[in-house]
């Protein structure tokens, strides 16, 4: 956490939380500091990967904003949605209304900012470790008609440098 912190110019606490927050953490703005709740339900990386993605908002709000975008967009077209009958923005107001007893309701900003927040966590906790590649449009059609099952990515860093490879299969 300590590493995490440095990285980002945050300060992490651990902290016991009350339960009537009904919280396993939270970003708090005015500060930059995360609060994570020493008896958090989750794994306490996965509630620092969430509120990582709130901190950033305050860091690079243009890039975060393209972030969510991508993030809502993806969630909506991939069925994130919980019943079907909610769009995925509407699905994450009544999960947050359900979880708090009715306490709280999130306006669409605030629903969006949680999606791109629980996105990060997804995709930063996927079980076997590998990166995907979600492919929409033309992509997507292209794949298909390539008789391709699946796309196999790679990614790697070093210093100020990225880099990523997919390969259909």
């Amino acid at each position: 956490l300590n590493t995490i912190g440095k990285a980002t110019g945050t300060k992490i606490i651990m902290e016991e939380i009350p339960a009537e927050q009904n919280a396993n953490g939270y970003y708090q703005a005015s500060d930059g500091t995360i609060h994570i709740d020493v008896n958090s339900t989750d794994p306490v990386m996965t509630v620092v990967k969430h509120e990582l993605t709130h901190r950033m908002q305050a860091l690079a709000p243009k890039e975060y904003r393209q972030f969510r975008d991508y993030a809502v967009q993806t969630m909506s077209e991939y069925g994130w949605s919980k019943d079907g009958s909610h769009t995925a923005v509407e699905s994450q107001q009544h999960a947050y209304r359900d979880a708090s007893g009715g306490k709280v309701s999130l306006d669409t900003e605030s629903a969006m900012d949680e999606m791109a927040a629980n996105f990060t966590e997804k995709i930063l906790t996927d079980e076997d470790g590998a990166p995907h590649a979600y492919l929409r449009g033309g992509a997507q059609a292209r794949l298909a008609a390539l008789g391709a099952l699946s796309i196999w990515v790679s990614i790697s860093h070093d210093g100020g440098f990225a880099m990523a490879v997919a390969a259909a299969e």
